[in-house]
């Protein structure tokens, strides 16, 4: 266990702020709000921020990622951009890959690409691509980035047709490539095809240890240096319980969402599910603990320092808010106290 003043290991931030808010009782797209929380986590000392991508459904995501990602990095300075995660089996690679390029070359090499196989089937629909394919789509995908960045021609052979050809030696490389997943066979395919692996924000910690293990453990075997980014939903507040005062409702709109899309929770791990009939039975109890870095900056810091222990991550990814709150002012302000009093103490 972890004790408060025990030396911490230093560790990145970074935030994926939602594009669309309520106005009205009405979900609408807020590029200004998305803006204005990329800028104040940059002034907070943020290293990075992402954003997902969707295309069936109610979330803070959008169906461009990659264009979202380009508006963030042409309304800030230094902070770093990217795609957390874009789906990579329902876009041709080619297109991937060139737009990551252009991004990167245009803004200074700022650009962050992740990618994961996907697991919603309105994701999929669309683009006339099955749920069965995503793995050898997702194969494929991660070898034409990689001989792309190394400048080499790709021949595609069996998801796609054409041949991806060598990168412009006057444009960068995509810049690095993450792979988002919490399976045994994905944190294995992180290790071997990509620069590092982004956890789900959903799983409860203990069961992303075993991931972490076995990504480290397959980096180690294939001598490649491991970057791992835990992603977490989270919320500062002055006291533990006005945190899940102000954030809780959020909370349970989402944990009932993902237990209705499955294979998020076990019995192992969370032996409540037992006593689930239908996802109004979830209570905060259930899913907070082990999985949201919800509280005062002393359970913050307290929670990090934890999860530094077991899992060692190099990048705490969190999301905040969701289209249906907390508001933009009063996430700016939990961004900026963030940055005033969580981030120096893992800067060290």
């Amino acid at each position: 266990m972890w004790a408060r003043g025990q030396r911490t290991r230093r560790v990145k931030f970074s935030l994926i702020p939602p594009n669309q808010s309520l106005r009205d009782g009405a979900r609408v797209f807020d590029f200004d709000g998305f803006i204005a929380q990329c800028r104040a986590a940059e002034a907070a000392g943020f290293s990075a921020v992402y954003t997902g991508e969707k295309h069936e459904g109610e979330t803070s995501y959008s169906p461009n990622p990659i264009l979202l990602a380009g508006a963030a990095l042409a309304h800030t300075a230094k902070i770093e951009a990217g795609v957390a995660l874009s789906v990579l089996p329902i876009h041709h690679p080619t297109s991937i890959a060139e737009d990551a390029s252009m991004l990167n070359t245009m803004y200074a090499s700022r650009f962050r690409l992740a990618v994961g196989a996907g697991y919603f089937r309105g994701d999929f629909s669309p683009f006339g691509v099955l749920l069965d394919e995503r793995t050898d789509r997702m194969e494929e995908g991660l070898a034409a980035l990689t001989a792309f960045n190394e400048g080499r021609p790709f021949q595609f052979g069996k998801s796609w047709a054409g041949t991806l050809p060598a990168r412009d030696r006057a444009l960068s490389p995509t810049g690095p490539v993450y792979v988002g997943t919490s399976t045994r066979s994905g944190v294995r395919r992180a290790a071997r095809a990509a620069d590092g692996w982004i956890s789900d924000p959903v799983r409860h910690i203990d069961w992303l240890v075993q991931f972490a293990t076995i990504y480290r453990e397959e980096c180690r075997r294939l001598g490649r240096s491991p970057y791992v980014i835990l992603m977490r939903e989270a919320w500062l507040g002055e006291t533990d319980a006005s945190a899940l005062d102000e954030y809780g409702e959020h909370i349970l709109t989402y944990s009932r969402l993902y237990i209705t899309r499955g294979n998020f929770y076990g019995p192992k791990w969370d032996p409540w599910m037992a006593d689930i009939r239908e996802p109004a039975d979830v209570k905060l109890s259930h899913v907070v603990p082990g999985r949201v870095l919800c509280g005062s900056a002393k359970t913050w810091i307290d929670t990090l320092g934890e999860w530094q222990r077991l899992i060692q991550p190099d990048e705490i990814l969190v999301r905040l808010s969701h289209y249906s709150g907390p508001p933009l002012a009063r996430t700016l302000e939990v961004i900026e106290r963030i940055g005033r009093e969580i981030i120096p103490r893992f800067a060290q």
